[in-house]
């Protein structure tokens, strides 16, 4: 089932989260910095999201239990172009493969065409070929790349857009 997030789901979101970084960026991402990945951090950040933010956030819950999420709003960075973004969207890895990934994506696109938050963006890890796969298959065209840190690590992160 896929629903919009509620301020008492902070905890399987900051759940999620960790655990979906830990099973998708092994090899990224140093593994110290995985290990170091904190729910009670996450947890902070969920709440201030679902609290204080413009964003909207949905879940995916499976007997009672959250198995992925995604999160799209306003754009937090550069290119100024494309006034939304697609933040983050995890999946745990049992429940990938079945379509979820598409109806979330799907849902979020639909909600920021609707805010008129489009043309809209979402970054990924350059080393992160699954994610990028999907989100050419959801009909992400390749926009951008900047350097980043992440865990002290430099990285390559990539823009894919959608213009509606």
């Amino acid at each position: 089932m896929i629903r919009q997030a509620q301020t008492d789901d902070v905890e399987e979101l900051a759940r999620v989260h960790v655990q979906a970084w830990r099973e998708t960026y092994v090899g990224m991402l140093p593994q110290e910095y995985l290990d170091g990945l904190s729910v009670e951090r996450r947890r902070a950040t969920w709440s201030e999201v679902l609290e204080r933010s413009l964003a909207r956030v949905w879940v995916v819950e499976e007997q009672g239990r959250l198995v992925g999420l995604c999160a799209a709003g306003p754009n937090r960075a550069p290119p100024e172009s494309h006034p939304g973004e697609v933040g983050a969207i995890y999946l745990l890895r049992r429940a990938r493969g079945r379509g979820l990934g598409r109806e979330l994506m799907a849902g979020a696109l639909a909600w920021l065409r609707a805010e008129r938050l489009m043309p809209t963006l979402c970054w990924v890890l350059r080393e992160n070929t699954a994610a990028r796969g999907f989100y050419q298959a959801v009909g992400g065209r390749l926009l951008a790349e900047r350097e980043e840190s992440v865990g002290g690590a430099p990285c390559v992160e990539v823009a894919y857009g959608w213009e509606r």
